[in-house]
């Protein structure tokens, strides 16, 4: 995997895909039109995201259907989200500036992923500091969570 990755969204679709190059490394899949569950591959592994909470502001997070790996707690009013990964620690995503195209995600160490998206497409590029493919899936499917909840709004 590269450091410099790509990711984008046709208009009508839910369906985000992020590419190294040509090749399709990760896609997100949503369950239903009116839900923010979500299904993400990236690789072998397929990640489930379990949105509860009466806000729809609890993640439970689940890999290969049925292990818990983790919980994301969403503050929608500061664009913000606090991720807790079994065996991997606390993390840390969040909006960047006002116009809503920039997202970091960062660890206890610091930055680890950024994300910048078109303010006239759904496309956007993706900067990795540290390669960890579940912190990947996880900023991809709060990108879309974002995304449609602004504009259920």
């Amino acid at each position: 995997m590269s450091e410099q990755l790509t990711f984008s969204k046709d208009f009508w679709s839910s369906t985000y895909e992020v590419k190294d190059g040509a090749q399709v490394l990760v896609k997100t899949e949503k369950k239903s039109i009116w839900s923010y569950d979500s299904n993400v591959r990236i690789g072998d592994k397929e990640y489930f995201f379990d949105v509860t909470g009466l806000l729809s502001d609890t993640v439970i997070i689940y890999e290969d259907k049925d292990k818990v790996i983790g919980r994301i707690n969403i503050n929608f009013w500061n664009t913000e989200a606090y991720i807790l990964l079994e065996n991997e620690g606390k993390f840390f995503f969040k909006q960047i500036g006002l116009i809503a195209n920039e997202w970091e995600l960062h660890n206890e160490e610091g930055l680890m992923i950024h994300f910048s998206k078109s303010l006239f497409t759904n496309d956007g590029t993706i900067k990795i500091y540290h390669e960890n493919n579940k912190c990947l899936a996880i900023g991809i499917f709060l990108i879309s969570i974002y995304q449609q909840k602004s504009n259920n709004s």
